[in-house]
């Protein structure tokens, strides 16, 4: 972890935290209304805080730097899915 953390100067510790000591599995919340989002981390340890990538319909790519605080971001082109890659759950909220 410490290498990591240290070889790239991100504050990886949350992360390496909720994977490595919790059985929880975190979960993206988000609402979408085809040109904006919402997105925030629940089911997470307290200071959590990891990236996203979202893939959209005109087939580029935004990555979103999310937390547990909600965070609002625009789309040039709407939202097409979520990169499979990511171990979470996702839950929309109307």
């Amino acid at each position: 972890e410490n290498f990591w953390i240290q070889q790239t100067g991100l504050p990886l510790k949350p992360v390496f935290d909720q994977y490595l000591r919790t059985t929880q599995i975190p979960t993206l919340e988000y609402t979408n209304n085809g040109t904006n989002m919402s997105l925030r981390w629940t089911n997470v340890i307290s200071g959590f805080e990891m990236p996203c990538l979202l893939l959209l319909k005109d087939g580029s790519r935004k990555w979103v730097k999310v937390t547990e605080q909600p965070v609002s971001i625009k789309l040039d082109a709407g939202f097409d899915r979520w990169d499979p890659n990511m171990y979470c759950n996702y839950k929309e909220v109307k």
